[in-house]
């Protein structure tokens, strides 16, 4: 299963909440959009694009949707424990990609 930059993104900022808090933790989509613009560099990340996105993990079993009931709702993504698994994965590489810096290539 291929995952979009943005699906990874989504998985990488709910399972860093998760080994952050120790608790699986439902994060709200605004939070998720905010970690993926930071990790762009600016504002990219269109909610719209980002919903989608989760919509299409959710359909694979990888997270699942929670509404609260406000006004208006708030959605908030949780993972399953495959989607955990692949969130792993995902942050794994995505440390193991910022410690080996252009300075290991240069040097």
């Amino acid at each position: 299963m291929a995952l979009s930059t943005i699906q990874k993104l989504a998985l990488s900022c709910i399972g860093r909440r998760y080994i952050e808090q120790h608790v699986f933790t439902p994060v709200t989509l605004l939070a998720i959009t905010t970690y993926i613009d930071d990790h762009y560099g600016g504002r990219k990340a269109r909610t719209q694009n980002v919903r989608q996105s989760l919509a299409r993990l959710e359909q694979q079993s990888l997270l699942t949707v929670h509404t609260l009931n406000e006004t208006p709702p708030v959605h908030t993504y949780q993972l399953t424990e495959m989607g955990m698994l692949k969130a792993q994965e995902i942050i794994l590489e995505e440390d193991s990609a910022a410690s080996h810096g252009p300075d290991l290539f240069w040097s």
